[in-house]
């Protein structure tokens, strides 16, 4: 999957042009492009660049959901593969696969280690199943409050570092249930992070001690 950019210009209207063509007299503010327009365009642009990112995710959840490694593998990057965080922080024991392993990954009966438990310090040794529960779909976020791109919702104490391990390139579709200005703390997010070439993290965040 190759998500194009939103971000080319448009060409340069041809002033020369327009200047011979221009009735004696007229005021020459008459022949400057509408600003106005020219906005328009690009945040309907970014709107629809930002949609077919969402509907992308989607696509991701239906897959993590229904254990279809190979319509997963098929919207993930073929060169970096995908990278699984329990928490919102990306840490070094955070495993990815690439796209020909997941079908191993989710079939396989011995546990991996995934990460470190918060506020415990054990290893989170789960089954892909088990780990898709309680780590990956443990909301409903098909459901969500939520759908935002770049523009996260929610959040805790556990530091967002996705720009930081994913680059600065990467977009983020995040899935959430509440708001910062919640006072529950029964705040969700997943955040599906995409690459140019497709998926390259599935990251969740929920409060953490």
């Amino acid at each position: 999957m190759t998500l194009a950019s939103c971000t080319d210009s448009p060409s340069e209207p041809d002033t020369a042009t327009a200047s011979s063509n221009r009735t004696p007299g007229s005021d020459p503010s008459d022949d400057a492009p509408d600003t106005d327009t020219a906005t328009d365009t690009e945040e309907e642009a970014q709107a629809a660049f930002n949609d077919e990112l969402i509907e992308q995710g989607r696509a991701v959840m239906d897959a993590l959901a229904s254990d279809d490694a190979a319509a997963l593998a098929e919207l993930t990057d073929p060169n970096r593969g995908v990278t699984f965080s329990p928490y919102a922080y990306v840490g070094d024991r955070a495993l990815t696969f690439m796209p020909d392993e997941l079908a191993d990954m989710m079939t396989s009966t011995e546990p991996l280690v995934w990460g470190i438990q918060d506020g415990k310090g054990s290893p989170i040794e789960l089954t892909w199943p088990e780990y898709k529960d309680s780590f990956v779909l443990d909301r409903d976020y098909s459901d969500a409050d939520n759908a935002t791109v770049d523009d996260p919702q929610v959040g805790g104490n556990a530091p967002n570092n996705i720009p930081q391990y994913f680059g600065a390139e990467a977009k983020t579709v995040e899935f959430s249930f509440g708001t910062y200005f919640s006072s529950s703390l029964d705040w969700a997010a997943l955040r599906l992070v995409f690459s140019e070439d497709g998926l390259v993290g599935v990251v969740r965040d929920v409060w953490t001690i």
